[in-house]
C-alpha cells in the first residue's frame, strides 16, 4: 500500500470524504486521547510509560483515515493503553511544539519519552500492521533507555498460566496481550538462526547462539553468555553472564527455556511444520519467550498471540 503523506508546506487539495466529526470524536473511540500535552507528559512520567503523539489537522484527509480506520482497531488499542499515554494534538494549534519536534507532515506519530525525547516517529496514513510494528520498536528503544531494576536474589514465584501478566517497558514493552519484543544487544556479526537440535544424545549443541537464557527473561535482553560459565540441559549447551544466573537456571531451566524449543509458532500454524526462529525477531507472551523464522512471522505473533499459542504457551495446531 502506497503511504500518504500531506506535506505541511504543501496546499490540501484533499476533499474530505469522511465526517468532519472523526477526529472531534476521536475520544470516544477505543483509545483514550488526552489533548494536554504537559499534563499527559505528567501522567506518563508517574507511570512509566511513553507518550505517544497524534498530530493531525482538521482538513487533513489522510489523518481522518488513520483515526477511521487503523486507530480503531482493538488490538492495537489495547496495545497502546496498556503501555503508552496517548495524546491527540491539532496541528493548526500546536505550532511551538511541532517546530521543536520538526514535524513536517499530517498525519505524524510521535513516541517520546517522559524526559521529551523522541524515540519513534511514523509518517503518513499507515495500515494496523506497520502502526503495530512501529509502536513495538519504538517501546524497545524506550525499554532500553530505562535504568534495569535491581537483579532479585532468587527468581520469584511464577505467575498462574491462567492469568497471564501484563508487561511494559524494558521489562514489559508495548504489545497487545502481555506480548513484548526482546530488546536485543546481539554481538557485531549478524548471528545464524537457532538451530533445533537433532544429534547424537551424548553430543551438546550451543544453544541460542550462546546467549544467556535467564537475562533473556530477566531484563528482556539478549547478552552473550561466557563460555567458561556454562550447562547443559537435554543436550544443549547454555552459556550464562554469571553464576548467579546459571545457578538460577540449574533450579528451574524449564522458566528460562525458549517456547517451543525455539521453533517459529506462526509457520507450525499457518503451514503445518516446525521451522527453526532467528535470534533476531523474538517476542516474549507472558511467561515464555518465541522466536520467528522471519520479521512477517514476528508481526503476525505481536499482532494475535493468542491465534498461535494458548493460554500454556503451547503452539496452536494447524487447522485443515
Amino acid at each position: 500500500m502506497k503511504k500518504v503523506v500531506v506535506r505541511l508546506a504543501a496546499p490540501c487539495l484533499f476533499v474530505a470524504l469522511l465526517p468532519f466529526d472523526v477526529l472531534a470524536g476521536a475520544a470516544n473511540g477505543p483509545i483514550p486521547w488526552r489533548t494536554d500535552f504537559e499534563s499527559a507528559r505528567q501522567e506518563a512520567q508517574s507511570s512509566g510509560k511513553f507518550l505517544l503523539v497524534n498530530i493531525h489537522a482538521t482538513w487533513c484527509m489522510p489523518c481522518k483515515q488513520l483515526q477511521a480506520t487503523t486507530l480503531q482497531d482493538p488490538k492495537l488499542a489495547q496495545m497502546i493503553n496498556q503501555h503508552a499515554i496517548p495524546v491527540s494534538l491539532d496541528g493548526d494549534q500546536s505550532f511551538r511544539l511541532l517546530r521543536q519536534w520538526g514535524v513536517q507532515a499530517f498525519p505524524t506519530q510521535l513516541f517520546i519519552a517522559p524526559t521529551g525525547q523522541v524515540i519513534g516517529k511514523i509518517e503518513g496514513y499507515v495500515d494496523v500492521l506497520k502502526y503495530a510494528a512501529s509502536f513495538q520498536q519504538a517501546a524497545t528503544t524506550y525499554a532500553a533507555s530505562r535504568p534495569a531494576p535491581p537483579a532479585p536474589q532468587t527468581r520469584p514465584a511464577m505467575t498462574p498460566r491462567t492469568a497471564r501478566p501484563a508487561v511494559y517497558a524494558t521489562n514489559d514493552p508495548a504489545a497487545p496481550t502481555s506480548v513484548r519484543q526482546v530488546a536485543a544487544r546481539m554481538p557485531a556479526e549478524t548471528p545464524a538462526p537457532s538451530q533445533i537440535p537433532s544429534r547424537a544424545p551424548s553430543q551438546a549443541t550451543l544453544a541460542l547462539d550462546g546467549h544467556c537464557p535467564v537475562s533473556m527473561i530477566e531484563r528482556a535482553e539478549m547478552v552473550p553468555g561466557s563460555p567458561s560459565i556454562s550447562h547443559v540441559h537435554q543436550g544443549n549447551r547454555y552459556y550464562f553472564l554469571s553464576e548467579r544466573e546459571k545457578q538460577l537456571f540449574e533450579q528451574e531451566p524449564h522458566q528460562y527455556l525458549p517456547g517451543e524449543n525455539g521453533n517459529c509458532v506462526v509457520t507450525w500454524r499457518e503451514q503445518g511444520r516446525w521451522i527453526a526462529g532467528n535470534l533476531l525477531f523474538p517476542a516474549i507472551f507472558g511467561e515464555d519467550v518465541f522466536f520467528f523464522a522471519d520479521e512477517e512471522s514476528q508481526r503476525k505473533f505481536l499482532l494475535d498471540p493468542e491465534h498461535y499459542v494458548d493460554d500454556h504457551g503451547n503452539a496452536l495446531r494447524r487447522v485443515r
